[in-house]
């Protein structure tokens, strides 16, 4: 599965719901997600400034490889 809908806020809401719903979560066996956070030299082609560290989005990725969602991330 790829997610890429350039709203940082959408697709953290997309990803909490996948990780809840279990049914949904098993049927992933990798994912591809472009994750946008508060990157001062990517910032020209977010169209919204994302309110998300890049700390955050570590441990936020990190919680999910350990839960069992095989996945990459970009940039």
């Amino acid at each position: 599965m790829k997610l890429d809908i350039d709203h940082a806020e959408l697709e953290l809401a997309i990803l909490n719901e996948i990780h809840a719903d279990k049914e949904a979560f098993y049927m992933i066996s990798e994912l591809f997600f472009e994750m946008h956070y508060d990157s001062i030299p990517m910032s020209p082609w977010f169209k919204d400034f994302p309110n998300q560290t890049y700390l955050a989005t570590l441990e936020y990725m990190t919680g999910l490889r350990n839960d069992g969602i095989r996945m990459h991330y970009w940039p």
